[in-house]
């Protein structure tokens, strides 16, 4: 009996941050992966991180694309205040970043944006999100989660 082989394995996407799951690109699709880490349980909104992986335009930077966010956050967010738009550093690039507060629906929250370069013309949105009220336990872990990217780990 004639074993039949296996159809060639497509370009691999590594979608979660355990490794627990690897899948194949479709040619032509986008990856458009999210990841999301938040706090354990505790009482209210825990702190999180989400990093979404986005397109970037063809006609803009990424310091535009982060500028044009900011200016939709101000847009969007009930109560937003834009506290300071101070670059981060991840890996040793400066990567443009804003952090704002708004009047969400779990209470007053800070979020602080950085956007970092991806492959293939992509924009990684990374998110930190916390109450106000959790700022001073929250933004020591922030910094250090930032401390710890690397820039094309997996290249």
């Amino acid at each position: 009996m004639a074993q039949s082989k296996a159809p060639p394995r497509p370009a691999v996407t590594t979608i979660t941050t355990e490794g627990d799951l690897m899948l194949g690109k479709p040619e032509g699709w986008l990856d458009k992966s999210m990841v999301i880490l938040t706090a354990p349980p505790g009482d209210g909104f825990p702190p999180s991180m989400v990093v979404n992986r986005l397109p970037l335009p063809e006609d803009q930077t990424i310091a535009e694309y982060a500028d044009l966010a900011a200016r939709e956050g101000a847009e969007e967010f009930e109560g937003f205040e834009l506290l300071d738009q101070t670059p981060a550093m991840v890996d040793n690039h400066s990567a443009p970043a804003f952090r704002f507060r708004w009047d969400s629906p779990r209470g007053r929250a800070t979020h602080r944006q950085v956007y970092l370069p991806g492959s293939d013309r992509a924009v990684l949105s990374v998110t930190f999100s916390t109450l106000v009220h959790s700022e001073k336990e929250a933004w020591p872990v922030f910094e250090t989660i930032l401390a710890s990217m690397q820039l094309g780990a997996s290249e």
